[in-house]
Order: structure tokens, then C-alpha cells, then sequence
């Protein structure tokens, strides 16, 4: 199970193509948390990882689609 906290600082212009980038736009704190299951797979120093995530603090002012595919690659030195 994987788990994260993600903060968000955006614009309104993003989500309103009214409202000029330029102008005194106002900014937003949008909270995410994202949960779901993964597959890690370690050999040797290094490891790949794959999860699929959704949100459970749904906002209308979401940049992303759910749920997400992550996939990785880690290097321990």
C-alpha cells in the first residue's frame, strides 16, 4: 500500500480561461491524497516499482486524472 500527502499551489487561470495570467490572479492551496497498492520488485542496489493511485480528497480543481499509473526505477549508492 502506498500513501502520499500532496500540496498544490495553483491559479485560477488555470481552470478559468476568462482570467488573464497577467493579471492579479488569485492562488489556491489544493490538498491531495493519494492512496492505492503497488509492486515493488528489488534485485542487487536497485529496484523498479509500479502503483496505481487515486484520491480520496476529490476537487473539482484538479489538475490530474484518476486513478494514476506510476512507474520507477531506484538506485541505492
Amino acid at each position: 500500500m502506498h500513501v502520499e500527502y500532496e500540496l498544490l499551489n495553483l491559479s485560477e487561470s488555470y481552470f478559468n480561461p476568462d482570467i488573464s495570467e497577467n493579471s492579479s490572479e488569485e492562488r489556491f492551496w489544493l490538498k491531495n491524497i493519494i492512496v492505492g497498492p503497488g509492486y515493488i520488485n528489488r534485485f542487487n542496489k536497485s529496484s523498479i516499482f509500479a502503483m496505481l493511485l487515486w484520491n480520496i480528497d476529490r476537487s473539482k480543481n484538479n489538475p490530474y486524472e484518476y486513478p494514476q499509473f506510476k512507474v520507477g526505477f531506484t538506485y541505492g549508492f
